[in-house]
């Protein structure tokens, strides 16, 4: 009988369940019992529906009034679909200028459910997700993989840089007539997470590889008239690995030479500066503001060096890979304007 009276009154049009809603409150509040609670049987008896109908529109009453058992309009919100052109406005400049987080939302990248939260809490004004793709469209945003900074970051430190030191460093190159380097390491594996490739739907393709994970390993420098050096090591990367390839530019170099690295703790090493401290008018170390790796243009040729990588085919042994890796590097070597198109990445253009 109970779940007689539940689906009777699942049938009855929002106006009806209302009125049904209505009457239970009346007739509930006239059956009171001492501890204020209600006669929830006698009440479905009374207005011939389920006790949990009962219970929950009483529930309801308590939490919100009135105003939470009535009934809610069907269908699209009047509300919904559109918004005006200073509304769009004030929205595409909050995405441009702040992470999710930042006001208060999950994550720090915006997508289609945090720009409909932001919108929803803004404006009142409720969009689908598709319209909310019409939207990026029309402002010019597109799907992108983010870069990633580290957090230790220091922004004053980067601005200083960019202000100060490299126009100081860039400067001093000119009267020195020093030519500037940029290096840093990278590691190659016969396992690359670059690679993808097209099939059919639900046929996932394979890609043949062996049961032993190889590694070798690269230390490069570039300059932005084009010019590439590499040398690859072994084992693990140390100080004497480091001064090694010192030695190797500049006995290649008919100048002087400025070379800008990261903040490694070989590049530190007291075995490097006693050396640069007897070859100061061959070669000079600077060093880039701490984590981060963007404002170094030789990143770009390791992510370069790793998309071409995984158009190779598999290597199965440390000399293959190493091969592999030689070929795609001399063959950007050969071509000048292929790594001086590297220095007009957003990050590193100040160095081009």
């Amino acid at each position: 009988m109970e779940k007689e009276l539940e689906v009777n009154n699942r049938k009855l049009n929002p106006c009806e369940q209302e009125k049904l809603r209505m009457r239970i409150i009346r007739t509930a509040k006239k059956n009171l019992k001492r501890n204020g609670k209600i006669n929830v049987t006698k009440v479905a008896e009374i207005c011939e529906c389920s006790k949990g109908h009962v219970s929950g529109t009483w529930k309801k009453y308590l939490d919100g009034g009135i105003s939470a058992v009535k009934s809610v309009k069907m269908g699209r919100p009047q509300n919904s679909g559109k918004l005006t052109k200073e509304q769009q406005s004030k929205v595409r400049s909050i995405i441009v200028d702040k992470c999710p987080n930042q006001l208060k939302l999950k994550g720090f990248l915006w997508d289609r459910e945090q720009t409909r939260a932001l919108i929803k809490r803004e404006f009142k004004v409720i969009l689908s997700l598709q319209a909310i793709s019409d939207y990026f469209a029309k402002w010019g945003f597109t799907p992108q993989r983010p870069r990633k900074q580290n957090y230790k970051q220091q922004p004053e430190e980067v601005k200083k840089w960019l202000d100060e030191t490299y126009p100081e460093i860039a400067k001093r190159a000119k009267t020195e007539g020093a030519e500037i380097h940029w290096g840093d390491e990278t590691g190659c594996q016969n396992e690359c997470n670059y690679v993808k490739g097209y099939a059919l739907k639900g046929q996932t393709p394979t890609l043949p590889y062996g049961d032993q994970k190889l590694r070798v390993n690269m230390i490069s420098s570039i300059t932005n008239q084009g010019k590439l050096r590499f040398m690859f090591y072994h084992d693990k990367f140390n100080a004497q690995t480091f001064l090694k390839f010192i030695k190797r530019l500049v006995k290649d170099s008919k100048g002087k030479i400025f070379l800008i690295v990261d903040n490694l703790k070989p590049h530190h090493a007291t075995l490097v500066s006693d050396w640069l401290n007897l070859h100061k008018a061959e070669i000079e170390l600077f060093f880039l503001p701490a984590y981060c790796p963007e404002y170094n243009p030789d990143e770009y040729l390791n992510g370069n060096l790793k998309r071409e990588m995984s158009k190779k085919d598999c290597a199965t042994t440390k000399q293959q890979l190493e091969s592999n890796a030689r070929g795609i590097l001399k063959s950007i070597q050969h071509d000048k304007k292929h790594v001086a198109r590297l220095f007009q990445e957003k990050h590193v253009k100040y160095a081009s």
